[in-house]
């Protein structure tokens, strides 16, 4: 399953909040892959995957196809919003 939530700024504040916000609306997931940026490595969300026991995965650095499918759903998303027809 794959979800979008836009955030105002990437730090980890929002993006605990996403994460608890798709936790309630779509259950608890079993384990949690992300790259290493700041944001992901924070106390507040490691913090978050230990209170409800989900597996956190970091996508190698240097490997960056482990984030194959995040780049391809991105560049769908992009590639929507130039052939949006008005």
């Amino acid at each position: 399953m794959f979800c979008l939530h836009a955030l105002e700024k990437l730090i980890s504040v929002n993006i605990l909040a996403a994460i608890k916000t798709l936790f309630y609306n779509y259950n608890v997931p079993k384990a949690l892959s992300t790259d290493q940026s700041n944001q992901f490595v924070a106390q507040l969300v490691i913090y978050l995957c230990v209170k409800y026991n989900v597996k956190k995965f970091f996508n190698s650095i240097y490997y960056p196809q482990g984030n194959l499918i995040a780049e391809r759903i991105n560049r769908a998303i992009i590639e929507s919003f130039f052939t949006r027809k008005t």
